[in-house]
């Protein structure tokens, strides 16, 4: 394998500069209404593909070094940089769901090699949250956030000297999840059975969750401000607004706990950022037109579309003026042919995210 300046060498001679400014302002144009189409479709106008070979390297391996990180990350930005698919390019340090709670003291399960997957955290119950609730919000610089900031200094040291990898590579936020899941990953399962017990208990963790989770991300802006506060890259997408929030613990709840539990979280880190998307795995048409009365929420992301009554999220998202994102193309196209409008909101995506 070739030492780092070789890839970002790479990188730097395909980007052109006119094919990424159209791409973004295509991006700015869907947020923004400006859209002619039933759905938007981001296109890449000028793929680029690499010319030389790009390593694979073992997330295993990642997690261990700041430079296989970094050209791990650089891989997908190559990947993406040679497809007409219109995903903006972006890296981050990607530890996987357990940042957050490895503050809380959570330790965290590696899986073996073959597997190339990032870890998650470890539960450990009921016994620990009234202790972590009297400590408060634990020191950021603990665990993952110490390694969290130390890989992003190095990520922005490393490309400074590479002016369109600077500027159209985008430096994103880690995997923080959202207070609901979180709460999951410190706690357990076992909470959901808390939410009638012990409801009160609950509330008062998922604020303390929602405190972490703010302190963590003004330490991480202070770091990374943003390049424009109206917009940020994420994933591959380009939003409105600063944040993506994650919210899969709560398809396990119903729509009227959602509001009780979550919804007023999700805005709070929401209103402070700006405003955002939610993602969520699994069915959650029971809780969409509660989370689409979210103000300052600009989008929602499904990944899977046919668990979900479309007709449900469709009528409580793009015919009350939020977006969909990254839906996937099956998805749009049945739509379509159903001949129900989409307004323009929908930004199709791939059928394999």
């Amino acid at each position: 394998m070739k030492d780092l300046n070789y890839y970002l060498e790479d990188l730097e001679s395909r980007i052109d500069v006119e094919s990424e400014e159209q791409l973004l302002n295509d991006w700015r144009s869907f947020w923004l209404g400006k859209n002619s189409g039933e759905y938007f479709e981001a296109v890449r106008r000028q793929p680029a593909p690499a010319a030389i070979e790009w390593p694979q390297i073992n997330l295993n391996d990642a997690f261990e070094s700041l430079e296989l990180m970094l050209i791990s990350e650089l891989a997908n930005v190559s990947r993406t940089l040679a497809s007409p698919v219109g995903r903006i390019m972006n890296i981050r340090a990607n530890y996987g769901t357990g940042i957050l709670p490895s503050l809380f003291g959570m330790k965290l399960f590696m899986m073996d090699r073959i597997h190339n997957t990032l870890p998650t955290a470890i539960p450990q119950g009921i016994e620990v949250i009234k202790p972590l609730l009297d400590a408060g919000i634990p020191g950021l610089n603990r665990s993952m956030g110490a390694k969290v900031f130390e890989t992003t200094a190095y990520f922005q040291d490393k490309i400074k000297n590479y002016p369109k990898v600077k500027k159209y590579i985008f430096i994103y936020h880690p995997d923080m999840q959202g207070p609901l899941d979180i709460l999951e990953l410190v706690w357990g399962s076992e909470f959901f059975m808390a939410t009638f017990d012990e409801p009160q208990l609950v509330k008062d963790f998922l604020g303390l969750m929602t405190d972490t989770y703010i302190a963590f991300m003004d330490k991480y802006l202070d770091m990374v401000p943003p390049a424009d506060r109206d917009f940020s890259a994420h994933w591959g997408l380009y939003i409105k607004g600063q944040i993506a929030l994650r919210n899969d613990s709560a398809v396990n709840l119903s729509g009227e706990m959602y509001e009780e539990f979550v919804r007023p979280h999700d805005e709070k880190i929401l209103n402070r950022y700006n405003g955002g998307i939610i993602h969520y795995c699994g069915k959650g048409d029971h809780f969409v037109n509660s989370m689409c009365s979210i103000n300052n929420l600009n989008a929602i992301h499904l990944s899977q579309p046919h668990l979900n009554d479309m007709e449900k999220v469709f009528s409580n998202s793009i015919d009350k003026g939020k977006r969909i994102v990254w839906l996937r193309e099956s998805a749009v196209d049945d739509a379509i042919k159903a001949k129900r409008p989409l307004h323009g909101l929908v930004n199709r995506g791939p059928e394999n995210l």
